[in-house]
Parts: C-alpha cells; structure tokens; sequence
C-alpha cells in the first residue's frame, strides 16, 4: 500500500479521487486497508495517477495469491468447534 500512496504524488488524495470518482475519505481508507482493496481498485487508482496499470495488475495478482496461500496454511480459528460424530 505504500507505494500505491507514493505512486500518487505530486498528486492529491483529492485530485485522484476527482478523476477516479471517490470521495477522498474511501481512498484513504482503501489505501489503509485490512485486507487487499480489488484489482478493479488498483486499476482505477494507478490509471488515476498516470502510471501503466500493467505492473500493478501484475502485482496485486501475485499479493492476492500469497494472501490465498497465506489464508489456508493459517490454523483454524478457537472459536470454530472441530468435527465430532454423534454416537450411533
């Protein structure tokens, strides 16, 4: 996310929201997110601020792929309760 922040300058959160049609508040949060804003996003947010989105497709795909792998080598949560099979 740092360097879609930097990619943006001389930039202002407010001109890239401009020309993307977002208010300043959701790009600010979409660039602080909890999990990897969308691909469409990224596109829009880079295009916004005259750079080739190409590399940066590229890039979200394979952070989305690590994310992925990330996800299921996590162990399971405590608060799901693991499987049982009632007595017959």
């Amino acid at each position: 996310m740092d360097d879609l922040r930097r990619l943006r300058d001389p930039l202002s959160l407010e001109e890239v929201g401009r020309r993307m049609k977002y208010h300043p508040n959701i790009l600010s949060r979409r660039l602080t997110p909890k999990e990897l804003p969308s691909q469409k996003f990224v596109h829009s947010y880079v295009t916004a601020c005259g750079a080739a989105p190409e590399p940066w497709n590229e890039r979200w795909r394979e952070l989305a792929r690590s994310t992925a792998k990330q996800q299921t080598a996590e162990p399971r949560g405590t608060d799901e309760k693991p499987e049982t099979t009632a007595p017959r």
